[in-house]
């Protein structure tokens, strides 16, 4: 009978980054996403900051979809419900758990990542600018979940120009 390790070579590596910038388009991203890596570059001493783009408040069961039920604006800390807030304690609650005391909240409109692209974009290069990352762990472009494509992948942010 053939192994699977015949067929599917696999080979551990060390999760790269030394400086790790972790972008998460709701609360949650980050942990389902990469938390045991994350665990595993705390564990090994690297930088982490976790920055989540919105605060998921359209995911709220409870409330209207509408955009103006929840947001008093386009820009970065506009939206906050009580859901958001309560989303936000979560993920706080979990990055303890990861180790991870780095992070911010840009509360950016959910699912509004596009009409805010320019903006959303800027926030994520003045991010880099200080903090410096040598990685960025963000969501897979086939991810199937609401959230940043397009310009907002990472792997084509070339320079300030982009905006």
């Amino acid at each position: 009978m053939i192994q699977e390790s015949e067929i599917i070579p696999y080979h551990v590596s060390e999760p790269p980054g030394e400086r790790v910038l972790v972008l998460a388009p709701h609360p949650d991203d980050e942990a389902l996403g990469c938390g045991g890596t994350v665990r595993l570059l705390i564990e090994a001493k690297k930088k982490i900051r976790v920055l989540f783009l919105t605060s998921g408040e359209r995911a709220d069961p409870a409330q209207e979809v509408s955009p103006a039920v929840h947001c008093s604006g386009s820009a970065a800390g506009s939206c906050v419900t009580d859901y958001s807030l309560m989303r936000e304690k979560e993920a706080e609650r979990a990055l303890r758990v990861l180790g991870v005391s780095d992070y911010a909240f840009l509360r950016f409109p959910d699912r509004g990542i596009h009409e805010n692209e320019n903006d959303v974009l800027l926030r994520l290069l003045e991010t880099m600018d200080e903090f410096k990352p040598d990685a960025i762990y963000a969501p897979s472009m086939v991810e199937l979940n609401p959230g940043p494509p397009g310009r907002l992948q990472p792997w084509q942010w070339r320079s300030r120009g982009d905006v």
